[in-house]
């Protein structure tokens, strides 16, 4: 199958799937609440100011009404005498409904005969245009409900359900198992005669729902008796709910949270002071739930659905356009897409606000932002198939660098080289031979790999590259075909690290009685031919060239110096004084004209730099042909245990017994590789 055939199925499969799920499942409620009540923030925020006048008023119950005298008096169960007064204003001032939110389930009859008369009769009186609150557990004291005959219409369910994030958005206007019971909001809609009310509102308001036109019962009560006229202005065929605005009760989280904060000021009724209440638009008095959802019911602002067909639709285009940049683009551009999805979609849900739909695309953005990491999870096993089959196919012969870069190649490799600068490193384990004498060759092989496969660790571990296996030698080189500016110092540390973890299992062999390798190190550093070579059909990866040729050389030379790790001259120069090294000859070798400086790497110790001093004096006195002098040094460096100088101090001896002729150099000329 091509490739574009796939990516063309691949976005038809993700785009069916997501409309499948926008249609036919829900989003996260929070996230479809983050949508819907930040776009109705932006949405109030630049649409044009509404005059229309307000078809409800709050009559809150405030901490300056509770400190009028009158109010201060009485404990709130006993408020009938005031709940009179103020029936009897909001009766005179012309309200078309009045509604408590509060549930009077106890009555001051219990404790003085008559002392609820007034409240019982303007109760009565007013009896098509009450509605007391209930719960659907707890109804309003018997008198009460007595003196409005006992109406289930004038008895409304305060109770509102917040969505599954906490906030009220949804407010129902029947309630029940059986829908028959009118909630406060419900019931106020039907005594003001209003006959289609619908079961529930989603409330889409333009402003804060504090922003309602507002009144003090201390204000209502002071305005009735001081200027009934302004009264009658803020009050005539209003729906009135009666609440509390206490800050310590009854408080939502409000869908208004995202709009403007600000103190709000109380609607003012000319000829009566105002009161200045600071409310937090994060939540809001359970009351103005009730006033906001006959508000939106009565002016006709409750959101359509949108069709269920064509959100599903924009749920599949959502989540095949992120597919579809996740096929595309790289994974930052497909992270920057995913995210400008959300905010188109996030102003699709202001633009059908605008228009008076509820359009839920928290959902189709979520869909949007998966579609688009499973589209790049598919793009990986599409376009990396090859590159595993690679690595399968190689990863257990070549370095998983050469892997890498054979599977990121748009073409197969080619035969051809290129000219770097890399660190060449040839070990040799020491003892091979004489150990196929004395065990079974299946556990020299076991044996053997063993200790190639902890070198094989070490190499890997720094970046290098395992160029090849040579029995039990191992090939490895350092900035090819990776380039490394410290080929050279992680091509020595890995040749110090080898040196010691071989070192340390062959005592630990020794002690077990068992058998063991040692290991002969020659590191060399400098310009190599790295490329393909072989036929076309059977390329290896490799490095060539007079650089390579010393490092084999220098392999050899640990065993005639009795210590673990040489190196050559470029190696030691590249270092740049990260190692104490101490020159331990200059030599000649088989196929080379010029000499060669060698020199041991040390971890840099003070006892490191006192032998490499001490040894460097010897070596200067060996040169100078002062073979006694020397021999000295050597002899005591050699107490130590040190291979190099007991080496070198028996070269000296030997000097002294046949002294060289004329042309002594100082260089020690090998005659085998």
């Amino acid at each position: 199958m091509k490739h574009r055939t796939r990516q063309i199925l691949t976005v038809a499969a993700c785009t069916a799937i997501a409309m499948i799920l926008t249609r036919f499942t829900a989003g996260p409620v929070w996230l479809e609440g983050l949508y819907y009540d930040s776009a109705l923030a932006a949405w109030a925020a630049i649409r044009p100011g509404d005059p229309r006048d307000a078809s409800v008023l709050v009559v809150g119950l405030d901490a300056a009404s509770l400190a009028e005298p009158e109010l201060a008096a009485r404990p709130r169960a006993l408020f009938g005498p005031i709940w009179a007064r103020t029936l009897g204003a909001l009766h005179d001032a012309g309200a078309k409904v009045v509604a408590f939110d509060f549930i009077l389930a106890f009555s001051g009859e219990a404790i003085a005969k008559g002392y609820d008369r007034d409240f019982l009769r303007a109760l009565f009186l007013d009896r098509e245009k009450i509605v007391l609150a209930r719960s659907l557990d707890l109804l309003p004291a018997r008198s009460y409900s007595a003196a409005l005959g006992f109406s289930a219409s004038s008895l409304g369910a305060s109770e509102i359900t917040p969505d599954g994030d906490g906030i009220y958005r949804n407010v129902l206007l029947d309630a029940g198992e059986d829908k028959q019971i009118p909630t406060l909001a419900g019931a106020a809609l039907a005594k003001a005669g209003f006959t289609d009310i619908p079961h529930a509102v989603l409330l889409a308001p333009d402003r804060a729902l504090e922003s309602l036109p507002t009144l003090s019962l201390g204000q209502v009560l002071n305005c009735a008796v001081d200027d009934p006229a302004a009264l009658a202005r803020a009050v005539k065929d209003r729906i009135v709910f009666i609440g509390s605005l206490l800050p310590e009760e009854d408080r939502k989280g409000s869908l208004t949270r995202f709009f403007a904060s600000a103190p709000r000021t109380e609607r003012r009724v000319d000829g009566c002071a105002p009161q200045i209440v600071t409310e937090a638009a994060n939540i809001v008095p359970g009351v103005y739930l009730h006033a906001m959802a006959v508000e939106t019911v009565m002016q006709r602002q409750a959101a359509r659905a949108l069709d269920g067909l064509l959100h599903a639709m924009i749920g599949g285009l959502a989540a095949g356009l992120a597919v579809a940049g996740a096929l595309k683009f790289r994974p930052l551009m497909t992270v920057i897409s995913a995210l400008m999805l959300c905010v188109v979609l996030w102003l699709a849900e202001i633009a059908s606000l605008a228009v008076g739909f509820h359009a839920p695309l928290g959902y189709p953005a979520l869909l949007g932002v998966l579609s688009a990491g499973g589209g790049f999870a598919l793009r990986f096993l599409f376009e990396e198939r090859r590159r595993f089959h690679l690595q399968n196919a190689f990863g257990h012969y070549l370095a998983p660098e050469l892997v890498e870069r054979l599977a990121s190649a748009d073409e197969m490799p080619a035969l051809g080289g290129e000219i770097r600068e890399a660190s060449v490193m040839f070990a040799d384990l020491s003892g091979f031979t004489a150990m196929s004498g004395r065990i079974p060759a299946e556990q020299v092989v076991a044996l053997t790999n063993q200790y190639l496969g902890l070198m094989a660790e070490e190499i890997e571990a720094s970046n290098g590259y395992i160029d090849k296996y040579m029995g039990d030698a191992v090939m490895a080189v350092w900035g090819a075909p990776l380039p490394l500016a410290d080929h050279a110092a992680r091509a020595v540390n890995t040749g110090l690290r080898i040196a010691s973890r071989i070192k340390a299992a062959h005592a630990l062999a020794l002690r077990e009685g068992r058998e063991g390798f040692s290991v002969k190190i020659g590191i060399n550093s400098g310009q190599v031919v790295a490329g393909n070579v072989g036929a076309r059909k059977r390329l290896n990866y490799t490095v060539a060239g007079d650089t390579v040729n010393v490092a084999a050389r220098l392999e050899s030379v640990p065993a005639d110096y009795g210590c673990m790790v040489i190196i050559g001259e470029m190696t030691a120069q590249l270092l740049g004084g990260q190692y104490v090294l101490r020159e331990i000859d200059r030599i000649g070798v088989k196929g080379r004209e010029t000499p060669l400086a060698v020199f041991e790497p040390l971890l840099g110790t003070p006892s490191d730099i006192t032998l490499a001093d001490a040894y460097a004096r010897a070596l200067e006195s060996y040169r100078a042909g002062e073979f006694s002098q020397a021999l000295a040094q050597w002899e005591i460096l050699a107490q130590t245990g040190d291979g190099p100088s007991r080496v070198m101090g028996a070269r000296a001896r030997e000097l002294l017994r046949a002294p060289p002729d004329g042309n002594w150099d100082g260089v020690w000329r090998r005659t085998s590789k």
